[in-house]
């Protein structure tokens, strides 16, 4: 039901909030594209549903007559959904060129795709960039965590962590994130961790899962005088820019 609210929410400037049935969620859904030629992103799909389930979530996108040309894109990481769904063959995208990465990744680093750094800190970066294979959300994630610090003692112990090892055997993600993750402060850890009980692609409200770090003693306060809410929220924010949640 999630998603096909979340379908009529882009068709409609209206709100079903109190419609609670899906049947009629998609009726509503329904006549909003009826006539139209509609374009269907499902981005970063884990799951792979059954046959029932997925004929159901997609027919409001059915015309009787097939005529209407709707197009369903479905992203993926998992070879299992693409081929359960694909009806062509998979298009695996490929990591952006060497030269194009390497001025994305400045960006994410240095905070400039033009920055000129010191020769040092930028051959450490050569290498870092190499074993990111040309993944964008690597190079953001991993380029919060350099941008802390421009040393070359702190590019140096990112780049001899243990978890650059996987790196060789994925397309960096995975990998990156986890690195994300072990560099976090311990009661930031905390507050990601807890966040795994609830569902994947579950929404969050900023306040709500604030209150409930506070709740379980994740939030503590620090050296100045603000708020638990407040240093909360600068623990959201962290886990935002460093790629594990999205706004």
């Amino acid at each position: 039901m999630r998603l096909t609210r979340e379908m009529l929410d882009c068709v409609s400037q209206e709100t079903y909030d109190g419609l609670c049935s899906f049947t009629k969620l998609q009726g509503v859904l329904k006549g909003h594209i009826k006539s139209k030629r509609v374009l269907l992103i499902l981005d970063d799909v884990w799951e792979v549903m059954d046959d029932c389930r997925w004929n159901k979530l997609l027919a409001p996108f059915k015309s009787d007559d097939g005529a209407n040309g709707n197009t369903i894109i479905l992203t993926t990481r998992k070879p299992s959904v693409a081929k359960k769904r694909g009806t062509i063959g998979p298009i695996n995208l490929n990591g952006l060129k060497n030269d194009d990465f390497w001025l994305f990744f400045k960006a994410c680093a240095f905070g400039d795709e033009n920055y000129e750094a010191q020769a040092n800190l930028s051959d450490i970066g050569q290498i870092i960039a190499q074993k990111l294979k040309g993944n964008p959300l690597a190079a953001q994630t991993v380029g919060v965590l350099l941008k802390d610090r421009l040393t070359v003692d702190h590019w140096s112990s990112i780049l001899m962590t243990e978890d650059w090892k996987s790196l060789q055997h994925t397309g960096g993600i995975m990998s990156s994130l986890k690195l994300s993750y072990d560099e976090m402060p311990y009661l930031v850890q905390q507050c990601c961790s807890y966040c795994s009980i609830f569902p994947y692609g579950y929404e969050f409200h900023d306040q709500e899962l604030v209150r409930l770090w506070i709740s379980q003693g994740f939030v503590k306060p620090d050296h100045s005088s603000k708020s638990l809410e407040v240093v909360g929220r600068y623990y959201l924010t962290d886990l935002v820019n460093l790629g594990l949640f999205e706004e």
